[in-house]
């Protein structure tokens, strides 16, 4: 496949097992060889019943779980053998949208402060652009800029996602 049509994120024969509960009993395989592509501008569901490895490939490809085989490579990028750095730096653009984002959101942070404080740590922005740039993002999505000084209690669930 040229560069050119080469997908944005492609996962090949990844496997991903987990130490036994007790000892000496055999790993837990999560997940074993799965296989597939995203190209940009396309969205994939992954769907399967509750303990299929849904989450798993997902904890894979942001380097949460370790891959036992296979491969993850984001636009061209072998992500599953990167040093810790390198994974820092692709963290910076891959990011995940958690099922229950309730709970991954600081009841006692508003949205503003919640999605500026990544940017001022990461990225060495002042508060006035990381605003800017919140403001920016927000609108993308349909969302006014006065909702930066809400909290996450006063979103609805799709709001919050």
């Amino acid at each position: 496949m040229s560069e050119q049509n080469a997908p944005l994120l492609a996962i090949e024969d990844l496997s991903v097992s987990f130490p036994a509960s007790r000892r000496g009993a055999p790993r837990f395989i999560a997940v074993d060889g799965v296989s597939l592509e995203i190209a940009a501008n396309q969205t994939l569901g992954l769907v399967g019943e509750s303990g299929s490895g849904k989450s798993t490939i997902g904890r894979a490809m942001l380097g949460l779980n370790p891959v036992e085989r296979g491969s993850i490579t984001l636009e061209g990028r072998e992500l599953t053998r990167l040093s810790p750095a390198g994974r820092r730096e692709v963290a910076r653009t891959l990011t995940a949208v958690f099922q229950d984002p309730y709970s991954s959101l600081n009841p006692a942070l508003t949205i503003g402060a919640t999605l500026t404080e990544p940017l001022l740590l990461e990225r060495g922005v002042r508060p006035e652009q990381a605003r800017a740039a919140v403001v920016a993002a927000l609108d993308r999505v349909g969302m006014p800029a006065e909702t930066l000084d809400r909290y996450p209690r006063q979103f609805s669930g799709g709001q919050r996602q």
